[in-house]
């Protein structure tokens, strides 16, 4: 019995790890853009590439945005109104997409 709680302590406790990896704002109340479209305007963002992860000002970005650690799992569906915002090893932005 022992030997199954302590593999599913460890289980747990790999899923907290991996759980906090990601940041992620799920709201998401933007407007569409001038053509009618509802977009994430990465192109707004680039000027964050090569920013510590701790620099991003949160309150600047689009009301669905996501944070994605370096090595961290992050779901692969399409969402053209959601900024992805994906870190390097070093925790510096290394790219920001509609994703």
């Amino acid at each position: 019995m022992f030997k199954f709680l302590g593999k599913a302590a460890i289980a747990a406790a790999a899923l907290a790890a991996l759980a906090g990896c990601i940041i992620i704002n799920a709201e998401d109340h933007d407007g569409p853009n001038d053509r009618g479209v509802r977009a994430c305007r990465a192109g707004d963002h680039q000027h964050l590439i090569g920013t510590q992860a701790s620099a991003i000002d949160r309150t600047k970005l689009p009301s669905s945005f996501r944070i994605i650690c370096h090595g961290c799992p992050a779901t692969m569906d399409l969402n053209e109104n959601r900024l992805s915002i994906l870190l390097g090893p070093d925790n510096k932005v290394v790219s920001a997409a509609c994703s």
